[in-house]
């Protein structure tokens, strides 16, 4: 006769029923006693121990009797032995999960960061070798920015240009 979560959950509930009669017996009897009447306190709470203690005999002869069934006893070391395989296999599996995940993010450089966003503020990872050219090209359009206005500013400040009509005909001076 196996134990099943049923009986477990039965025999608790007793238990906690005996427990709670018990308490509400013994303080009838104490108050009993206060008031000088103990009469039949005393009785209430011993048959509430006497049917407590046939409860727990009845559960230790059910124990017993699971304990002396050797079947029993082999199919739970089965079962116990079988859980400590299984949760040796599921703690190997997790450590090579997690190795696996692990390579895999060295070997993708996707997986870090970048500071680099799109206009919608989304973030854009980039590898580094990407990031790297976009800094150097970056870097020259900054330079040929520079060199573009720095002749605009030069020629603008060298040349000053003035347009003058002589006899109709437009002559175009030049002052250095």
């Amino acid at each position: 006769m196996p134990w099943d979560k049923h009986e477990q959950d039965t025999a608790v509930q007793q238990s906690d029923a005996f427990k709670a009669e018990f308490k509400e017996r013994y303080d009838a009897w104490e108050n009993a006693i206060l008031a000088g009447n103990a009469g039949t306190g005393q009785a209430a709470t011993e048959d509430v121990l006497r049917r407590w203690r046939q409860h727990q005999e009845i559960l230790q002869s059910k124990s017993d009797m699971i304990m002396s069934n050797e079947s029993v006893m082999d199919n739970l070391g089965q079962l116990a032995t079988q859980v400590a395989e299984e949760k040796s296999t599921l703690a190997k599996l997790q450590r090579k999960a997690t190795t696996r995940a692990d390579q895999a993010d060295s070997v993708n450089p996707k997986v870090r960061g970048s500071p680099y966003t799109n206009i919608l503020g989304l973030q854009r990872t980039f590898r580094d070798s990407t990031r790297f050219t976009i800094l150097i090209v970056s870097i020259v359009f900054g330079i040929l920015a520079l060199g573009a206005l720095s002749y605009l500013v030069y020629s603008l400040m060298t040349q000053e240009t003035t347009t003058s009509f002589v006899g109709g005909a437009r002559k175009r001076r030049t002052v250095l």
